[in-house]
């Protein structure tokens, strides 16, 4: 992790909006994990989680893609290309969509936000 974190730091270098966007990754990581503590066969069965595990991973992806470059460079520990990856496959491919690499996705946001948390400081 680069020395610098905090913030200050990040308001300074990015502005307000990028931390106003981390903070929102850490409230859909949070959701993740509520949609993971339902457990693994509900996501798998029932169209709602479904759509709801969907609608997460969309609003993480879409944060992260809003994020500087700049930023997802200076923070290279999150696979950044892969999580707006996960957004358009959920958005543009949902048909295809395989709820057990959904559920994995889901599973990999608490560390996506405890992260994002370290940055924040």
């Amino acid at each position: 992790m680069p020395s610098r974190t905090g913030r200050d730091y990040l308001v300074d270098k990015y502005g307000d909006r990028l931390v106003d966007r981390l903070d929102d990754l850490c409230e859909f990581c949070g959701e993740a994990a509520e949609l993971v503590a339902d457990g693994r066969e509900r996501l798998l069965t029932q169209w709602r989680q479904q759509r709801a595990a969907e609608a997460v991973l969309g609003r993480i992806g879409e944060t992260a893609s809003r994020l500087p470059s700049e930023f997802r460079e200076e923070y290279p520990a999150a696979p950044w290309q892969q999580i707006i990856g996960v957004r358009i496959i959920t958005d543009h491919k949902y048909r295809a969509l395989d709820y057990q690499q959904v559920w994995i996705s889901l599973t990999q946001a608490a560390v996506l936000k405890r992260y994002v948390e370290e940055i924040l400081g």
